[in-house]
């Protein structure tokens, strides 16, 4: 059986370039407008989660007491015998 034959065929769908050669202009990516308002709106999302984390940061630090340890005396009334 010769070793070509396991190879993977090559997708006729991929686009081969020779390596240092110039992109075409329908590969060079997305316009500028739109990754300007995709950046907007990535932006927007950091800023909402940083926001929903500081507020949660807080409120968990703040709202809710830290754990304080209890009197002998309120373990003994606590725990029915």
């Amino acid at each position: 059986m010769p070793l070509d034959s396991q190879l993977p065929t090559p997708d006729a769908r991929l686009i081969q370039t020779e390596i240092g050669s110039q992109p075409t202009p329908s590969s060079q990516g997305l316009p500028p407008d739109l990754l300007r308002q995709a950046s907007r709106r990535l932006g927007l999302m950091c800023l909402i989660i940083a926001g929903l984390w500081a507020a949660n940061f807080v409120l968990a630090h703040l709202v809710q007491p830290a754990p304080v340890k209890m009197p002998d005396t309120a373990m003994a009334t606590a725990i029915p015998l």
